[in-house]
């Protein structure tokens, strides 16, 4: 799986696929890691409906597989711009990490980066908002209530900062904004 993380990293996605191919082939149970690392292939070689497939016939069989919903929500943030699905896969990410109590299949960081991803949905649907009406309002402050949930877990986590940072921003708090960049 290097080899993928390897190709993944140099853009090379025809030769991950290659890769990926060779692996199912030789394993008839089909990995769950090896299909997210096939859907995420497609989806950067602008095949994200193929990838969304493969994501929906992985939960099927594990609906507590975080990495897959949060694949999911991903691609419906990146490639579909559809914020609504994304923050419904998000949740069910977030869902499915509440339910590995004993944190046998994700470390803290997933936790947190599962609280920016939510937070910065929120933050980018209420950029979709008129400026200063109370749903752009109110979905700013859903955001930072989220991300100050990563903080609480991690004070130090320097994407919540600054997700929040930017939805005060967004609030025209500056003063507040500013005071949260300076920690």
């Amino acid at each position: 799986r290097d080899v993928y993380r390897a190709c993944f990293e140099l853009k090379k996605f025809s030769k991950m696929s290659e890769f990926i191919e060779r692996a199912l082939d030789s394993d008839e149970k089909n990995s769950p890691m090896d299909l997210q690392w096939k859907a995420v292939c497609l989806s950067r070689m602008q095949k994200t409906d193929e990838g969304l497939e493969i994501l929906d016939k992985i939960l099927e069989k594990n609906p507590d597989d975080w990495i897959a919903s949060r694949l999911k929500g991903d691609f419906y943030e990146i490639d579909k711009e559809n914020l609504e699905l994304a923050l419904k896969n998000y949740e069910i990410c977030s869902t499915a990490l509440e339910n590995d109590v004993e944190k046998k299949d994700h470390t803290l960081d997933d936790e947190l980066e599962n609280f920016v991803d939510k937070g910065r949905i929120l933050k980018k649907m209420g950029n979709q908002m008129e400026k200063g009406s109370d749903e752009h309002e109110k979905l700013m402050l859903d955001a930072i209530r989220i991300l100050e949930m990563a903080i609480e877990k991690d004070e130090n986590y320097l994407d919540a900062w600054k997700e929040i940072a930017n939805c005060y921003w967004n609030l025209k708090n500056y003063v507040k904004c500013e005071e949260i960049s300076l920690q």
